[in-house]
């Protein structure tokens, strides 16, 4: 229930942890198939049933399923979150690259993310994939 469902004022809080925007490979690791194109669920399931995980080892989802992944998750805050509300996500935001020549990149695009989610104040902890050092 929200606070303005209870007939309080003020922003109501959400929490969330682990988007893991345009991380491909946590696609595979948490079994995200609702977002896969329907022949990266097709490698993902047969990797699956791969006895020698080599399948696995190889599968990377497409990045049209990374973007779809990236979109479905901001629709699914977006549900919840309003205007004025207040969302605090703790950890794992994104996966900053290994390399310090992607690292503006990967900034801009936690930023453009970012902008996609409706409410105005997003507080961010800082996740082990978040920072190089974690």
């Amino acid at each position: 229930m929200t606070n303005q469902e209870r007939g309080n004022a003020g922003p109501n809080v959400y929490i969330t942890s682990d988007p893991h925007f345009y991380h491909a490979n946590i696609m595979k690791h948490c079994g995200r198939t609702a977002f896969m194109t329907d022949d990266d669920k097709e490698r993902y399931i047969l990797a699956k049933a791969d006895a020698t995980g080599t399948l696995m080892h190889q599968f990377r989802p497409s990045e049209e399923s990374v973007q779809r992944m990236n979109v479905g998750l901001v629709a699914n805050i977006n549900k919840k979150v309003g205007r004025d509300d207040i969302l605090w996500c703790l950890g794992d935001w994104s996966m900053i690259p290994k390399h310090k020549k992607y690292y503006d990149a990967y900034y801009n695009r936690c930023r453009e993310v970012r902008d996609w989610i409706q409410c105005r104040k997003i507080y961010f902890i800082w996740g082990n994939h978040d920072d190089n050092d974690g």
